[in-house]
């Protein structure tokens, strides 16, 4: 039950050990600050009320002592040690102040009772350093961002369970006193859960740098006006919530002479402060936050407590505020002033506290936290001294009344608005400043690629050969200009099987990968002239009357051979070839039926090209097979190839698929030529070629013009418009089990459209800054979202503000939609009719995963209703959409589908037949299937539907029978495979290594010398396997970097 519990709340299986010991460690600090603080003011309140003044100024001073010593000792001992001390400590001064204070003559029982209530404040506040010190040390960053929104809920329970516990003991503790002895029992429970936590994990040790604490000194950080503002706010809060809890506590004892009486009555009134400051966070602070903002957020406490004061003030006056003088109206100031000390409190710990933690986010990453601890430990201490300084001279003034109290509060106040107002000021201009300062060197949108290349980099010296090779493939495909370098890096490697394959690969890149099959001589007690070809004497003739060269004649021999290892040899003998007669043969190359002749002619085309070469690698980009080698061929020709690229997207007749192509190619070309080639395009009648367009600007880090501004803005509406129209969707399909699978590709649709708007972003606005936002949206807090938001409200136009934002923030759907259906309003349909709507909407709008995921919900409802949409769907070109349909069609109405499916040719009908008639059969498996099958894993676990939608289409099923053998090595096997049904045994050099089960990934396998198969795996028993050619595989990995760092995790 626990660990489903804690699972829920997203904490990982090897993380709630240690939760469960910071959420009892925070229970038993709650139960002390609970009850210490009850005991403590009721007993001082009731016996010393008269000496409160005195205590406010010594508990201030008591405050900063202990904040700065346990600041100063932070940086010099181990925190697992200065915590333990601080704790024991407290532990101690808890079992003497019981002691003198049961034990000890009156004086000195006075004396103990004193100090009791003075260390309210600084126990508190060494406890909550200490909790969160241990937290920030035993949980990582990315740990922390899932757990830290609900860590202190044990706290937060355990201090509403005491509070509301010790009325209903009264019976049990008579003597409020004796509830130090719980305190003691508490306080030493977190003790001990705090040593186990010590012994039995490692805490991350926080750098104590030179620089952060020189640059972190007092003297320091308060030369940046910023800094002083917010030291100045949090003085101001504490004065003001100090002059209210005085006049609380000044009336409490007459209101409650009792002593049980003002115990039970403290407890319920903290107790209330507790559960409303719950609701607060719960329900009602992101609503504020999200609608208002921050500058707004941090006016709700003062604004509330002004007008409860002016209540306090005007009923005091009116009614009276001496018990003695007025005790039937007296009741009324009380009242006002215990409700502003609940509402000063309430909102200080629910939104105050947590709103005032954001405005620590434009400062300096290194120094935030540092500087951070010090404003909120030892200025807020400042603050309470400072107003115990007051409260003791305005105490002194025989004249003093406690009605001028709210009155000085009213005065706050104002100080408090006008230090808002300049802090909120200084906190844009904060922001604009660390906007400049970070947009000098990014010129377009980082999406991911940095991370995984230099993750794949690392793997390239790593001992497992299987990671080194794949991460390898992965970055040729993600940059093919840098493989050499990689190769290189390669060829380092400590694992002879992958320096062996990085030689080969080395050889392939120079051309040599099939030379040492064509040899002048043969030695047969040196060389084995097994599989050499001997060059004849015309060869050799050829060669040296050439000095070197190779001769057009040899070059045609190989290049028309019927031998398509002599082809191959051609294409490699090309790229050394210096006579640019030769050119003519690798065009006839780069259209050879033969896939290796055809590859490595694509290689050579690099080096090797003219336009007519070029317009030969354009041509292969519709060969499926081909089309990334072409591709990135093009992309490292670059400018010259330019001009061929923009005449052959408008040739007549040219492929949408082709089209697609050429623009990425201009884009990863990039520069301003190609830049200019792009935006001619913009208005292009095809919307998905207009969306490729736009995300090909993107690639090329294109600005915006002053005349280009509009059509981005247009666009990012568009996008816009899009998620407004899902958003609705989502609604309407309802929540049930059928429609979660169109529910969670709408959501996806939605992710996608925001990173489009993103990118979009970048071409008008700074990319850093845009990154920035990213960034913070993405980190999933709430202060991210918030501080994300304070970004766009600076740069954003004030148009795109009122659009864009509402978008982005943590926001419900519902108020999502009201925000933004005034720009984009909306029908509304039901259930049956949005379906009907997604189908047919555009591929820019909907994709080809949401529409196939609502096609298959009517096959699973057996809509009647959508026969003619299914049928009309017949002909879609994609196989994705075209084989859903069908299948839909068949569940409702069998007849309908035979009749029509008759009219898509033989072959169409051949492969839908086989997919739906046949699909009892194990080895029968739909798209569709193999995309939910890939959801349901955790190799692709968070995965967009639509990225596994594209893995579905070059995937094929394999059927391994029980004990049948697959060879899996690198050199014979250009597949990867996933078990989708059953179990294999793997063998690595005839030695049985382990089990691979449904939902593993069997990866790159080398072959070591002097085995025939190295790796090989063995049916266990009847087994489906999905396989994948590598290099498409690959090519979707580079394409999708998210699903290649998740990838990268299993293989």
């Amino acid at each position: 039950m626990k660990k489903n519990v804690l699972g829920f709340l997203g904490v990982r299986p090897e993380e709630q050990v240690q939760v469960w010991l910071m959420l009892a460690t925070g229970f038993f600090i709650g139960i002390f600050i609970a009850t210490y603080q009850v005991t403590a003011e009721s007993l001082f309140l009731n016996k010393l009320s008269d000496q409160l003044d005195k205590a406010f100024l010594i508990s201030g001073v008591l405050g900063i002592v202990a904040t700065l010593l346990f600041s100063f000792f932070q940086n010099r001992i181990r925190f697992v040690t200065l915590t333990t001390a601080s704790i024991v400590l407290i532990v101690l001064a808890t079992f003497g102040l019981y002691y003198f204070y049961h034990f000890a003559n009156q004086d000195v029982q006075r004396g103990t009772l004193f100090l009791m209530y003075c260390l309210i404040g600084p126990m508190t506040a060494i406890l909550l350093l200490c909790y969160w010190g241990i937290f920030g040390r035993l949980f990582n960053f990315k740990q922390s961002k899932r757990i830290i929104g609900w860590i202190d809920t044990g706290q937060l329970i355990a201090i509403i369970i005491a509070n509301f516990l010790i009325p209903l003991t009264t019976a049990f503790v008579p003597d409020t006193s004796n509830y130090l002895m719980v305190c003691n029992i508490s306080i030493v429970g977190s003790l001990t859960c705090l040593i186990i936590i010590a012994v039995k994990f490692d805490l991350a040790s926080v750098s104590s740098d030179s620089t952060v604490k020189e640059e972190t000194r007092f003297g320091k950080i308060l030369k940046d006006r910023y800094i002083v503002l917010l030291s100045t706010f949090l003085i101001v809060s504490m004065v003001t919530f100090s002059f209210n809890q005085f006049t609380f506590q000044t009336l409490l004892n007459k209101q409650y002479p009792d002593q049980r009486d003002l115990t039970n009555f403290l407890a319920y009134f903290n107790g209330a402060i507790y559960v409303l400051s719950l609701l607060m966070q719960l329900f009602v602070n992101d609503r504020i936050l999200s609608t208002y903002g921050i500058r707004v957020s941090l006016f709700v406490l003062p604004a509330v407590v002004a007008l409860l004061s002016v209540g306090a003030i005007i009923s005091a006056t009116f009614l009276g505020y001496d018990i003695a003088d007025n005790p039937q109206t007296y009741i009324y100031f009380f009242l006002f002033v215990a409700v502003t000390r609940l509402f000063n409190s309430m909102l200080k710990d629910s939104l105050e506290n947590p709103v005032y933690k954001l405005l620590f986010i434009p400062l300096d990453g290194r120094y935030r936290f540092s500087i951070q601890a010090k404003v909120e430990g030892v200025v807020n201490e400042s603050g309470r001294f400072i107003a115990g300084v007051f409260i003791f001279l305005f105490a002194l003034a025989p004249f003093f009344k406690i009605i001028w109290v709210p009155v000085i509060v009213l005065g706050l106040i104002l100080a408090y608005f006008r230090v808002i107002q300049n802090l909120y000021h200084e906190y844009k201009d904060k922001i604009r400043s660390k906007l400049e300062h970070a947009g000098e060197h990014q010129e377009k949108l980082e999406v991911g690629y940095t991370e995984i290349t230099s993750k794949l980099e690392t793997n390239l010296q790593g001992e497992d050969s299987t990671k080194a090779v794949f991460s390898f493939k992965l970055l040729e495909k993600i940059d093919p200009s840098k493989a050499g370098f990689w190769i290189n890096i390669l060829m380092k490697n400590e694992g002879e099987n992958t320096r062996e394959y990085a030689q080969r690969r080395m050889n392939e890149l120079k051309g040599l990968s099939v030379s040492d099959n064509y040899v002048i001589r043969v030695d047969k007690e040196k060389v084995a002239a097994q599989d050499k070809n001997i060059l004849s004497k015309n060869d050799i003739d050829l060669i040296l009357n050439s000095g070197g060269d190779i001769q057009k004649a040899r070059i045609q021999r190989l290049a028309r051979s019927l031998d398509a290892n002599d082809r191959h040899y051609s294409a490699e003998l090309l790229l050394h070839s210096q006579n640019k007669e030769n050119i003519s043969f690798l065009i006839e190359l780069l259209n050879d039926s033969d896939h290796k002749v055809r590859s490595t002619a694509i290689k050579t085309a690099i080096k090797k090209y003219d336009s007519e070469v070029i317009n030969s690698l354009i041509e292969n980009l519709g060969n499926a097979l081909h089309a990334n080698e072409a591709m990135n061929a093009l992309i490292l020709i670059g400018e010259p190839a330019l001009s061929l690229l923009d005449n052959s997207f408008y040739r007549s007749g040219q492929s949408s698929q082709v089209m697609m192509r050429l623009v990425q190619i201009i884009g990863a070309i990039g520069g301003q030529r190609a830049k200019e080639m792009l935006w001619n395009k913009i208005d292009y009648p095809d919307k998905v070629i207009v969306s490729e367009v736009l995300l090909a600007l993107g690639e090329s880090g294109f600005k915006a013009g002053m005349s280009q501004v509009s059509r981005i803005k247009y666009a990012i509406e568009s996008d816009i418009a899009d998620i407004t129209w899902n958003l609705g969707a989502i609604q309407e399909i309802g929540d049930d089990e059928v429609s979660a699978v169109v529910r969670r590709a709408l959501y996806r649709e939605i992710q996608g459209d925001i990173e489009h708007i993103y990118m979009l972003l970048a071409m008008l606005y700074d990319t850093r800054s845009i990154q920035l936002v990213k960034e913070n949206i993405e980190s999933g807090t709430a202060e991210g979202v918030s501080y994300a938001v304070e970004l766009l409200d600076v740069f954003l136009s004030e148009q795109l503000k009122q659009r864009v934002i509402p978008v982005l923030d943590d926001l419900s759907i519902s108020e999502k939609i009201n925000r933004l259906e005034i720009f984009y309003p909306r029908v509304q349909l039901d259930e049956k009719l949005v379906l009907k709507f997604i189908i047919n909407r555009e591929f820019t709008q909907s994709n080809r995963w949401t529409k196939a995921a609502v096609l298959h919900q009517i096959g699973v409802q057996r809509i009647e209703d959508f026969t003619l949409d299914l049928i009309a769907q017949l002909f879609n070109p994609d196989l994705l959409i075209r084989e859903t349909a069908a299948w839909s069609l068949f569940q409702i109405n069998p007849e309908l589908y035979h009749s029509n499916v008759q009219r898509l040719g033989n072959e169409v009908k051949r492969i839908l037949d086989y997919s739906i008639l046949d699909k009892g059969q194990k080895s029968t498996l739909m798209l569709y299937d193999k995309v939910l099958f890939f959801q349901q894993i955790p190799l692709f676990e968070g995965m967009a539907g639509l990225t596994l939608s594209f893995l579905a289409d070059i995937s094929k099923t394999v059927m391994l029978s029980k004990d049948q053998f697959l060879a899996i090595d690198e050199k014979q096997n250009n597949d990867f495979y996933i078990i989708y049904q059953g179990e294999v045994q793997y063998y690595e050099k005839s030695k049985y290594i382990t089990d691979y089960q449904a939902g593993q990934f069997i990866g790159e396998r080398l072959a070591s010398a002097g085995f025939v198969n190295s790796n090989v795996v063995n049916a266990k028993q009847d087994t489906i396997l999905l396989r994948f050619n590598k290099d498409r595989f690959y090519e979707l990995l580079s394409d999708h970097v998210k699903l290649a760092n998740k990838v990268l995790e299993y293989i």
